[in-house]
């Protein structure tokens, strides 16, 4: 029991203190929980009520801690998607960094049924970037042919 209520007292140490990432993360698990309350909750004894409460209230605070790691490690992963749209929407919305980043990925390709397809990221003739400049995007995307044929 000793020992048990010094580990739970070493844990609620080091996560007071913030050596939660470092220390408890890897070794604060739901099997060394279950571990530790097994070991404690052998001791109760109907003749001992203060025992007992001793007992709950370091079981609550070993779950306390247990608790707040599963919050910190969510809201850790929800920061590094933060990160990864934020990085996202900033290339998405400045056109240097887009075409920076297209340029790195000139084609794609892609393997199925062993048969490998090499295509170019987009290609637009230059008539069709003239004729949206002048006319505009077409109604449907139909393009006027004669219009075409008259930037030719």
């Amino acid at each position: 029991m000793h020992s048990n209520i010094e580990l739970i007292t070493t844990y609620l140490n080091n996560f007071l203190t913030g050596n939660y990432n470092i220390y408890l993360k890897n070794i604060l698990t739901p099997t060394e929980i279950s571990s530790i309350q097994n070991n404690i909750y052998s001791l109760e004894n109907p003749d001992y009520p203060s025992l007992t409460n001793i007992i709950n209230i370091y079981n609550n605070i070993l779950l306390a801690i247990y608790q707040c790691l599963n919050e910190n490690n969510s809201n850790s992963i929800d920061q590094d998607l933060f990160d990864k749209y934020k990085t996202s929407d900033t290339i998405l919305n400045n056109a240097a960094l887009l075409k920076e980043f297209l340029s790195k990925k000139p084609s794609s390709s892609s393997t199925m049924f062993n048969v490998s397809v090499e295509a170019p990221l987009l290609e637009i003739n230059p008539i069709y970037i003239k004729y949206i400049a002048l006319y505009g995007i077409p109604k449907d995307f139909i393009f006027d042919p004669d219009l075409l044929a008259s930037l030719q």
